[in-house]
C-alpha cells in the first residue's frame, strides 16, 4: 500500500513550532533544521508518488479493481465490482446480489437497492472468476485499496470462501502524497475520486457517475493523466 501522508504531517508540525515562537522571534537552529528536514521529506514523498504514477502508467501487467458495497461496516459486502486491465480494457463488470441488507447511506451514494439487484448473481458464482483475474497480475491497483480489499475479504467470509494472498497498491494514498495538501490535523488530505478527477481536469460524464466500472475507468484515466501527463 502506498504511504505518504506522514511527510506532510511532519512539515506541518515543524511549521507550527515556528509560528508558535511569534512574529519577529528567531527560530533556534534545531527548529529550523527540523523544518528543513520536513520539507525535504515532503519533496521526497511527492517525488515518490510521481514515480509510482509513472511506473504504473508505463507497465501493462497490473489490473485495477473498483467496487460498490452494501455499506461501510464490518458486515458490508460487494454489490457491484469491476476489474480493468492496465490498458483500460474491461475484464469484468458485474452487479452482485448481497446476502445482507444495503444501508440507506450506501443506496444514497450509488443508487443501488435490493430491488435493483434482483436477479444478479450471488458472490459464490463470481468468486473464482474474479480471484483468477486478480491473481493473474503481479498486483492490483485500487482507489482506496484498504477499503476495497476489506470488502473483498468480508464478502468471501460471508460464504466461507478462501482468498489467496493479494498485493494491492492504493492510488488514493499515492494521489494524496502527490497533491500534498494538508488537512486540519496536518495529515495529507485524502481526496475523493471525483475531486481528484476534477482537480486534474478529467471530465466525468453524467452517465458515468457512481458505478464501479466508471470508478475503475476514472482511476485508470487519473493514472494516465499524472503518469504520462496525458
Amino acid at each position: 500500500i502506498f504511504k505518504g501522508p506522514r511527510a506532510v504531517a511532519a512539515l506541518e508540525a515543524a511549521s507550527d513550532k515556528l509560528a508558535a515562537q511569534g512574529d519577529g522571534a528567531q527560530p533556534d537552529a534545531a527548529t529550523a533544521q527540523e523544518a528543513e528536514e520536513a520539507a525535504a521529506r515532503l519533496r521526497s514523498e511527492r517525488a515518490r508518488a510521481l514515480a509510482a504514477f509513472r511506473e504504473w502508467a508505463g507497465r501493462d501487467d497490473w489490473v485495477l479493481m473498483a467496487c460498490n458495497a452494501s455499506g461501510r461496516g464490518a458486515d458490508a459486502e460487494f454489490i457491484e465490482i469491476a476489474v480493468v486491465s492496465a490498458a483500460g480494457e474491461v475484464l469484468f463488470q458485474q452487479p452482485v446480489l448481497p446476502k445482507g441488507p444495503i444501508s440507506a447511506a450506501a443506496t444514497a451514494a450509488h443508487g443501488l437497492t435490493a430491488e435493483s439487484l434482483r436477479g444478479a448473481a450471488i458472490w459464490p458464482r463470481l468468486h473464482r472468476v474474479v480471484i483468477a483475474l486478480l491473481t493473474a497480475a503481479p498486483y492490483v491497483l485500487s482507489y482506496n485499496a484498504l477499503f476495497h480489499l476489506r470488502i473483498l475479504e468480508q464478502t468471501a467470509a460471508r460464504y466461507d470462501l478462501k482468498l489467496p494472498p493479494l498485493e494491492f497498491d492504493c492510488v488514493m494514498q499515492a494521489y494524496a502524497a502527490y497533491r500534498a495538501e494538508a488537512d486540519e490535523s496536518g495529515q495529507a488530505r485524502l481526496h475523493s475520486l471525483d475531486d481528484a478527477a476534477d482537480h486534474e481536469g478529467i471530465a466525468v460524464e453524467r452517465e458515468e457517475a457512481n458505478g464501479a466500472l466508471a470508478a475503475a475507468l476514472l482511476t485508470w484515466r487519473l493514472i494516465g493523466r499524472i503518469g504520462k501527463g496525458a
